[in-house]
C-alpha cells in the first residue's frame, strides 16, 4: 500500500457480503483488513471500486496480489480458496507471481481472436454499446476470416495495418461458410449471396475507419483483461479523412426514386396484387418518416397505434435512449397498411417471419438496384438509407419547418440549459409537418412539378407561432 493510502479499522469478523457493500467511497484509496491474520485485504478506490488482495512478504518486500474485483454477486469461498492456494505456493517456497505469470501466459496464450471476440461482445459491448451489433458485424466480416484462428497475443501493428490497408483498397475478407474457420455461436456467417457474376472488390475506406475504430476497443479490452500489454492499434491511421456527408435527393430525385421502388413490387402469393418487398418498404417508411434505419426495420406492431396515427419508439430501441413518439402522416399509414398480414410481430419481418430484416437487407436493395432508379436515362448518383433521413430534414427546412421542430421529430438530443427546462412534447407540431411532408411528397410522386414559390406557400400547413 502507497504512503498516500489510508486505513480504517477492520470488522469484527470475516468478510461477509454485506459488510463490503457497506464499504464507502473516500477521497483517497484505502485499506480494509480481514481479521484472523489471512492476509485477505480489500482496497476501496475514490471511484468505488473494490478489488480483493493478497499481501504477503517475499525477500523482504511487502507484496499486494490481487485477486479479484468485488462485486454483489462475488462468492467469497472461491475468493479464500483461490488465497489458499497462492499462501501454499508461498509456505513452499515459491513466489506466487511466478505461478500467477505462468498461468497468464497459458491462458492468454490459448485464446484466439474468435472466442476474444465473443467474449468482448458478450461481456463488454452488448452491456455498454447501443451500436454492438454494428461490431459483431465487422467482427464477423473483416476480423475472424482474417485473424480467427490466431492467439490475441500475436497481433502486431503491422498486422492491423495490412488488415485495414486491404478493407481499405479492396473491401476486405469476405466471411464466407466453409472458410476453414470454426465459428462461436455468435457468427452467424451469411449465405453467399445469389449472383450471376462474383462481386468485384470494391475500395471500402469508411469501413476501414470502422474497423479501426472497433479493434481500438477490442484490444483497449484485452488490456483490461490482462491478456495484451499493448494495444496493437497504437498509432495507425485511419484510411481516409472522412467529411459529413451532404447527399439528399431533391424533388426530381424523389420521384425517380419512389418510382423505382414501385418497380420492385411483387406479388406473395399468386392472384395476388403485387407489394413492396419489406426493404424497400422500410426505404420508403424512412423517406415518409424520416426515423433511423435501425428503427425502422425492427418497428413491431405493438408499437403502432393506427387508431390515434402514432408510433411509438421504445427507449430501448431509441438510439439516443430516450422514447420517442412518431405521428404517422396518410402516407404512413398507407404503407402500414400494405404491410399488414406479413407478420404477427414484426412490421418488416425476415423470411422467417420470426425476426425483422436485417439492415444490411436495405443496404443491398439501394445498391443492387441503383440502376432502377433512373432519373434523365441515368442512374441517381449512390446514396445510402441514412441520406433519406437527411433528405426529410432538408426538405422539412424547405417547407418552413422550425429547426426545433426537426430536431424533436429527428428525435435529436439536444444540449444547454433550455433543454433542461423545455418539457414540451411537440406532438402537435410533429403532425403538422410530417403531414406537410407527406402532402409535398404525393405531390412529387404525382409527377408535379413544384416551383420555390408554391414550396415557400406550403409554409403556412406547417405550423404558425404566435409573434
Amino acid at each position: 500500500m502507497k504512503a498516500n493510502d489510508e486505513k480504517t479499522s477492520a470488522p469484527r469478523g470475516p468478510f461477509t457480503i454485506k459488510y463490503l457493500l457497506g464499504l464507502k467511497a473516500r477521497e483517497k484509496r484505502y485499506e480494509v483488513i480481514e481479521p484472523g491474520r489471512t492476509n485477505l485485504r480489500m482496497l476501496v478506490a475514490p471511484s468505488g471500486s473494490k478489488t480483493f488482495y493478497y499481501v504477503y512478504k517475499h525477500q523482504g518486500e511487502r507484496i499486494y496480489l490481487r485477486l479479484a474485483e468485488f462485486t454483489p454477486r462475488t462468492d467469497l469461498a472461491d475468493v479464500r480458496a483461490r488465497l489458499r492456494q497462492l499462501a501454499d505456493l508461498r509456505d513452499k517456497g515459491v513466489d506466487p507471481r511466478a505461478s500467477r505469470v505462468a498461468e497468464r501466459e497459458l491462458a492468454t496464450t490459448a485464446i484466439n481472436v474468435t472466442e476474444f471476440a465473443k467474449r468482448f461482445l458478450e461481456r463488454y459491448a452488448m452491456k455498454r454499446k447501443r451500436s454492438w451489433r454494428q461490431d459483431e458485424r465487422i467482427l464477423r466480416k473483416n476480423v475472424v476470416p482474417e485473424w480467427g484462428t490466431r492467439a490475441v497475443r500475436s497481433i502486431e501493428r503491422a498486422d492491423v495495418r495490412d488488415l485495414i490497408e486491404k478493407i481499405a483498397t479492396t473491401g476486405g475478407p469476405r466471411a464466407v461458410p466453409n472458410s476453414g474457420i470454426e465459428p462461436a455461436t455468435w457468427i452467424e456467417l451469411p449465405t453467399p449471396r445469389r449472383t450471376n457474376q462474383p462481386r468485384k472488390p470494391a475500395p471500402a475506406p469508411v469501413a476501414a475507419n470502422r474497423t479501426l475504430a472497433c479493434l481500438r476497443v477490442l484490444f483497449n479490452y484485452a488490456i483490461d483483461q490482462d491478456i495484451i500489454e499493448h494495444n496493437p492499434c497504437a498509432r495507425v491511421k485511419m484510411a481516409t479523412k472522412e467529411r459529413p456527408r451532404e447527399r439528399w435527393l431533391p424533388d426530381p430525385e424523389l420521384r425517380a426514386f419512389w418510382a423505382g421502388l414501385q418497380g420492385l413490387r411483387r406479388p406473395r402469393r399468386k392472384d395476388e396484387p403485387p407489394t413492396l418487398p419489406p426493404p424497400c418498404a422500410a426505404l420508403a417508411f424512412m423517406l415518409v418518416t424520416g426515423q433511423r434505419k435501425g428503427e425502422v426495420i425492427g418497428m413491431t406492431w405493438r408499437e403502432v397505434d393506427l387508431d390515434g396515427a402514432w408510433w411509438t419508439i421504445p427507449e430501448t430501441r431509441a438510439k439516443n435512449g430516450r422514447a420517442h413518439r412518431v405521428p404517422l402522416s396518410p402516407l404512413a399509414l398507407q404503407l402500414l397498411d400494405e404491410l399488414a398480414g406479413l407478420s404477427r410481430t414484426f412490421v418488416f419481418p425476415g423470411r422467417a417471419t420470426k425476426t425483422h430484416i436485417r439492415d444490411t437487407s436495405v443496404d443491398h436493395t439501394l445498391r443492387d438496384h441503383r440502376d432502377d432508379f433512373v432519373l434523365d436515362g441515368k442512374p441517381l448518383d449512390p446514396f445510402t438509407p441514412h441520406d433519406l433521413r437527411r433528405t426529410v430534414a432538408t426538405h422539412l427546412a424547405r417547407l418552413g419547418t422550425p429547426r426545433l421542430v426537426i430536431s424533436n421529430l429527428l428525435n435529436h438530443t439536444e444540449g444547454g440549459v433550455t433543454t433542461i427546462y423545455d418539457r414540451h412534447s411537440y406532438e402537435r407540431e410533429k403532425r403538422l409537418a410530417l403531414d406537410a411532408w407527406s402532402r409535398h411528397l404525393v405531390r412529387v410522386i404525382a409527377g408535379e412539378v413544384v416551383t420555390d414559390d408554391e414550396v415557400s406557400q406550403e409554409t403556412g400547413n406547417v405550423v404558425e407561432f404566435p409573434r
